[in-house]
């Protein structure tokens, strides 16, 4: 639980934060676009359930598709992780990655 440092890569790429607590995930980015664009990536209230989120929420006026994760840290993580896959309108895809602040 807590605050997230995030890397986006793909269709949108930049960097940007995100913040986990118990029933929900919320991704922010400020990203650019494949064609150089500036981009405010906000989904703000993606539930969480078993460690895992899933969602359809409108950025820049496309639809994206968000699948993703939160892996607590132990074992071999030293720090919790965020990680998600996106689509955009099933045509463009990128990822998210980042660990616990």
């Amino acid at each position: 639980m807590g605050a997230y440092r995030l890397i986006f890569r793909g269709c949108f790429s930049g960097t940007g934060n995100g913040v986990v607590t118990p029933h929900s995930v919320m991704v922010r980015g400020n990203v650019l676009d494949e064609n150089g664009n500036r981009v405010n990536f906000v989904s703000p209230n993606l539930t969480l359930e078993n460690g895992r989120f899933h969602d359809v929420v409108t950025v820049a006026g496309m639809t994206v598709k968000i699948n993703g994760r939160v892996d607590p840290s132990g074992g071999s993580l030293r720090k919790a992780r965020l990680v998600c896959t996106f689509s955009v309108a099933g045509k463009r895809f990128g990822r998210v990655a980042g660990e616990h602040k």
